[in-house]
């Protein structure tokens, strides 16, 4: 009998697996297809009324579905741009906001919806649903997904891709690319990537190269544009004695070369030392880190001695420079920043934690610490804050408990919610060193 059950439940593995492969693979390519079918409960523009919705409603017209999580900045911060988009293009595309549902993280994803609506003055069509996701094939956020007339997938991409350009490009039906998600396809060409670029870099683009002699060999390639990937934040040798690195804009491999790392946490040293990105007093696209700046795959090895991470560091440095004709050397800038200060101490010492179980919550609309460093308050909101640059001037030692209601976003609401604790953020300057690359 157990041989019996055993043999159908392989039998039954064995005629699901192949239906669940095929299903997953249509949903990963459904451009083209007709958008799988939703019923969402649609709270409207105004605000006002919410109704059920389907496909069917917005036939004849492009429909634009944002895929939102409460945890997602990138989603939040391209809310404005979308509202904008909505105003301009109203009656030839709508707007719809999906937020996710389901899971711990997102269970106040309503009110924090309604608190971004409000100080942003949003006026967009917005839902909140789980099984959309779902059916959509949604594993991550930002997602977009563009909707023809007709109801069939034109594009699932990300919301830096969606500009009023592309739109309008879109609704003059031209032909319009949008880098895909990762998984997904679009099923168009990306643009051929064109650098207006020095003599010697430009002659490299397009082919490989090997450099180096008995020491150390090396290989870098442009990547495609749409690759996926951000490259390694840190100089780190194999079992090989090799450092590979996936695609990396040109001035990140030179903070490689000159430093061993281009990204660094608020704790690290070079936080308040050193600044992440280099400056260039030249006029090259290759220096540029922008979205649409060339990228490159890179690797070197050391062949007939041990490589060591100053050796790959100095391999590196020779390598750049043969290759591109450019050189790193460090200089001092005085940079803006803002220094965490105690105004009013009869407040602030209200934040003396009163429990021993710590507590991390934050989203754009606010965030609640509880039995926690003074350091956790500066990190929360200098992810909210971008490359803003924060220091710690409160001398509180002891845990705190602190909740603050603004949005994360904006940095003068930022600066009234801690005001009210007895704190405040108090512009400043300091001296940073920072990477020049220069042409000798």
């Amino acid at each position: 009998m157990k041989t019996m059950k055993h043999q159908l439940m392989l039998l039954l593995a064995a005629l699901l697996i192949p239906l669940l492969a095929t299903s997953q693979r249509q949903a990963i390519n459904m451009t083209g297809h007709t958008a799988p079918t939703f019923r969402l409960q649609v709270t409207n523009a105004d605000g006002l009324s919410t109704v059920q919705k389907t496909n069917a409603d917005y036939l004849g017209k492009w429909l634009l579905l944002d895929f939102w999580s409460s945890s997602c900045l990138v989603c939040i911060t391209a809310m404005p741009k979308l509202d904008q988009l909505q105003q301009r293009f109203a009656g030839s595309i709508e707007v719809l906001l999906i937020g996710k549902t389901g899971t711990k993280y997102d269970n106040n994803i309503r009110p924090l919806y309604q608190r971004i609506a409000k100080s942003e003055k949003l006026r967009l069509a917005h839902s909140f649903d789980a099984q959309t996701f779902i059916d959509y094939s949604v594993r991550g956020v930002p997602h977009i997904v563009l909707i023809d007339p007709e109801g069939k997938v034109h594009a699932v991409t990300l919301s830096s891709e969606i500009s009023e350009a592309k739109i309008a490009d879109l609704l003059a039906g031209k032909a319009v690319y949008f880098e895909p998600v990762g998984g997904f396809s679009n099923g168009d060409q990306a643009p051929a990537t064109t650098t207006q670029s020095s003599e010697t870099a430009a002659s490299y683009l397009g082919r490989r190269e090997q450099f180096g002699g008995d020491a150390y060999q090396s290989q870098l390639e442009p990547v495609p544009q749409g690759k996926g990937g951000t490259g390694e934040f840190v100089l780190r040798l194999d079992s090989l004695g090799r450092f590979k690195s996936r695609p990396l804009f040109l001035p990140r491999l030179f903070m490689l070369a000159y430093l061993g790392k281009w990204n660094w946490p608020m704790t690290d040293s070079l936080y308040l030392s050193t600044l992440k990105s280099p400056t260039t007093q030249l006029a090259d696209t290759l220096l540029s880190t922008a979205k649409d700046a060339p990228r490159f795959d890179y690797q070197l090895r050391f062949t007939n001695t041990k490589g060591t991470p100053e050796k790959l560091m100095q391999a590196m440095q020779e390598d750049l420079y043969h290759r591109f004709g450019l050189k790193g050397r460090w200089v001092s800038k005085k940079v803006a920043s803002y220094q965490l200060v105690v105004e009013s101490p009869k407040r602030a010492k209200k934040l003396r934690s009163r429990t021993k179980n710590p507590l991390i919550q934050s989203n754009a609309a606010g965030l609640n610490l509880r039995a926690s460093d003074i350091s956790n308050l500066l990190q929360q909101i200098g992810y909210y804050q971008g490359k803003l640059l924060l220091e710690d001037r409160t001398g509180i030692k002891h845990p705190i408990d602190i909740a603050l209601q603004a949005n994360m976003l904006k940095l003068e609401e930022v600066r009234t919610a801690l005001k009210t604790k007895g704190l405040a953020l108090v512009e400043s300057e300091r001296e940073m060193r920072v990477l020049e690359i220069y042409r000798p």
